[in-house]
């Protein structure tokens, strides 16, 4: 798998989202958190010299549960869920 620049873009722009939601408190900091570590991990598996398909999708599909289930994160979970199908991920 290869993780092009714009999909690594991606990823460091919607940390940022997660960011301002939780400093404003449109989304818990708990839900927060989560989302947080999900993209970091993800970010960080995209970054690696042969990021692991499967588990780069797992991470991005937790970040987007977690996002669905908050009501304020529904542009959160819509961009992981392009990101997913940009990386080939998806359907």
């Amino acid at each position: 798998l290869e993780v092009t620049t714009r999909g690594k873009m991606e990823l460091q722009s919607l940390l940022a989202d997660i960011a301002a939601f939780t400093r404003s408190g449109a989304i818990s900091q708990e839900a927060g958190y989560e989302l947080r570590d999900s993209i970091l991990a993800a970010a960080n598996e995209a970054d690696a010299p042969a990021p692991r398909a499967r588990r780069l999708t797992a991470m991005l599909s937790r970040a987007k549960e977690v996002a669905a289930g908050v009501t304020a994160t529904v542009g959160i979970a819509e961009a992981v869920d392009g990101i997913i199908k940009t990386l080939g991920g998806g359907t």
